[in-house]
């Protein structure tokens, strides 16, 4: 039996609320803990009506879709409906490279698709009068891969809105239907929905993006231009449904459940800590399922703790806004003061040994680009925005000097990669 989480201070919840003043736009935050759920909300879901955001205001959620669609697909592919290693050429007509990738590929996204948001598509199909699903594949489809099918981690929107295709393809109905008929409605999830359009139901709370140090209402021309890969609006009681009925209750079963979060190999073994749908993470020694989202407009992030059966869920009409240190202070408070076989956690120690200074290079994925550099004051790693100074931990290995929980893997590899992981995210990056 695992462990109870520590109790949850109730300070800690109202703390992370207090991120949002209660006259901007605003957060909902549940935490699952000890067998009862807590929730705490804060600021305002319209901005002109002053209407406070509550646990049955919709949001947006953005890439915290991707899990429900890799759900909808998993169910479809236990169904008979498609399965997991036919080539996305086999769903898809446009897609004409005969080195397709695989339906599975597309949920871990290492099918090395181009991704339409950030290639300069995405500007080109909001300038469509009413853009379609086969707009924005065809917008890729043509694309060379980015990297041989399975041989990396890449994110990519585009294997997700390619996902959408083949649900429409093969069960003959809108992605919407499909969604709603086999993952909304069994998990309890009364008022989430897939957005279309141009038009916001009425529940969905305004986004906004901070202008010149102002909040301002902001959105898509279109959610169509997002669907599965980032469009479906719900409350924070439908998504604390989703964390009691997927991971408690196994609405789907210990089949559908491993295979969201089995790690994928890649072709030359290494195993990427990406299942289908959930970046697969690790905190303070505690495995963790989690996935984050972030749109025009709206934020969003999700951390599940296993072993604790305990979850924290945070959702926001905040365009931009990193919630992942608010949901860092709510998941030490989980942690604190929690005993492993009757000892309290104690730090980490660092190993011996040393990375080689050759390990000095830049490293590029297919969304950002960092700089691990090395002289005689020591190792660093840039991103163009902030400078971590970091220590070795043995000789493929660097930790951040300030905080342990930030961590550079470096892997032996041709050409050579570097793993980044922070608390509740990671990404891998090549040497050019």
């Amino acid at each position: 039996m695992a462990p109870a989480p520590h109790a949850l201070d109730r300070t800690a919840l109202d703390a992370a609320a207090a991120v949002a003043p209660v006259d901007e736009p605003g957060v909902a935050v549940g935490v699952r803990a000890g067998g009862s759920v807590a929730t705490a909300c804060r600021g305002v879901a319209d901005l002109r009506r002053g209407a406070p955001v509550s646990s049955t205001t919709a949001f947006c959620i953005a890439s915290l879709s991707k899990p429900l669609t890799a759900l909808a697909t998993l169910v479809a592919a236990e169904d008979g409906a498609l399965s997991l290693d036919a080539p996305i050429s086999a769903y898809i007509d446009a897609w004409r490279d005969p080195a397709a990738p695989t339906v599975h590929h597309l949920l871990t996204h290492t099918g090395g698709v181009p991704n339409y948001v950030t290639s300069g598509a995405l500007e080109i199909l909001a300038a469509l009068p009413n853009v379609t699903l086969a707009d924005v594949i065809a917008s890729f489809a043509t694309e060379p891969l980015e990297f041989p099918a399975g041989a990396r981690y890449g994110y990519s929107n585009s294997g997700y809105r390619l996902l959408e295709g083949a649900l429409e393809r093969t069960l003959g109905a809108p992605f919407a239907a499909t969604l709603a008929d086999r993952v909304l409605v069994p998990l309890g999830m009364r008022d989430a929905q897939v957005l279309s359009g141009d038009e916001a139901p009425g529940r969905l709370a305004t986004g906004c993006e901070r202008v010149e140090g102002s909040w301002s209402p902001a959105r898509l021309p279109s959610w169509d231009l997002a669907g599965a890969a980032g469009a479906v609006a719900c409350t924070l009681d439908d998504w604390l449904a989703l964390d009691e009925g997927l991971f408690a209750r196994g609405t789907f079963g210990e089949a559908v459940l491993a295979a969201m979060i089995e790690p994928v190999r890649l072709t030359n073994g290494r195993v990427e800590a990406i299942g289908a749908g959930w970046v697969l993470s690790a905190y303070r020694g505690e495995p963790v399922v989690t996935f984050a989202g972030g749109i025009v407009g709206y934020s969003a992030i999700y951390c599940r703790l296993p072993r604790l059966h305990a979850s924290v869920t945070i959702l926001a009409n905040r365009g931009g806004s990193d919630l992942a240190p608010t949901a860092r202070t709510v998941v030490d408070e989980l942690l604190d003061g929690e005993l492993l076989d009757g000892e309290m956690r104690a730090p980490t120690s660092l190993r011996s040994g040393a990375p080689s200074p050759a390990w000095a290079a830049s490293y590029c994925d297919t969304l950002r680009e960092v700089s691990l550099d090395h002289d005689a004051e020591g190792w660093r790693l840039e991103d163009g925005r902030s400078t971590t100074h970091l220590v070795p931990d043995g000789p493929t290995r660097l930790r951040d000097r300030d905080d342990d929980a930030r961590k550079v893997r470096l892997h032996d590899e041709r050409p050579r990669a570097i793993t980044v992981s922070w608390p509740f995210s990671w990404f891998t990056g090549y040497a050019a």
